[in-house]
């Protein structure tokens, strides 16, 4: 599931992100099991035209797609509850910054697609309804992760090339912002 990995526990002492920001990321999890429970549900119906069925299943397919590519920055974003003795709120600051960023890409990428499907299914309203239902779920993880995005940027966190050891997985981070962005020299 998008965002269902370990969202619906966070401690309330969270460093770098608030109780709100939490609970913004935790109603990610409720919508994906929302949609994808709905769209599953509408795939196994045996009423359904051979154009809607394919339709919704592509519909699927995609959504399936998108949790697959984006499961390890769900990881990193919900990282910061298992970082007890991790004392740099800017290095975590960092590693959420650069998994929320790349989330970011793989679902403006998929939303893309997403909209080719809709499209493609425009005449068949059971499954164009469903193509439009999985693209606003889209677009609303989007708009949460974007609402993290100022907390994220307040200090520069790991330095350029950086890395981060996180459960025995090294996750290099990139330089951020960018030089000159901020008028900042490397």
């Amino acid at each position: 599931m998008l965002f269902g990995m370990t969202m619906a526990q966070f401690p309330a002492n969270a460093r770098v992100l608030s109780d709100a920001d939490l609970d913004r990321i935790s109603s990610v999890k409720k919508m994906s099991t929302d949609v994808m429970t709905d769209i599953v549900m509408m795939s196994r119906r045996p009423d359904l035209s051979q154009a809607d069925s394919d339709c919704v299943k592509s519909t699927l397919r995609s959504l399936t797609q998108i949790a697959d590519e984006l499961q390890s920055y769900e990881y990193l974003i919900t990282i910061e509850s298992q970082l007890k003795d991790f004392d740099d709120d800017n290095a975590v600051r960092g590693v959420l910054r650069f998994a929320v960023e790349n989330a970011l890409k793989i679902l403006e990428t998929e939303r893309k697609h997403l909209g080719e499907i809709s499209d493609q299914c425009a005449r068949n309203p059971i499954s164009a309804d469903k193509a439009r239902q999985a693209t606003q779920f889209i677009d609303s993880t989007v708009s949460v992760l974007k609402s993290l995005q100022p907390r994220l940027l307040q200090t520069r966190g790991l330095g350029d090339g950086q890395e981060c050891r996180v459960n025995a997985r090294l996750w290099t981070v990139p330089r951020w912002p960018p030089h000159g962005l901020h008028g900042e020299v490397p």
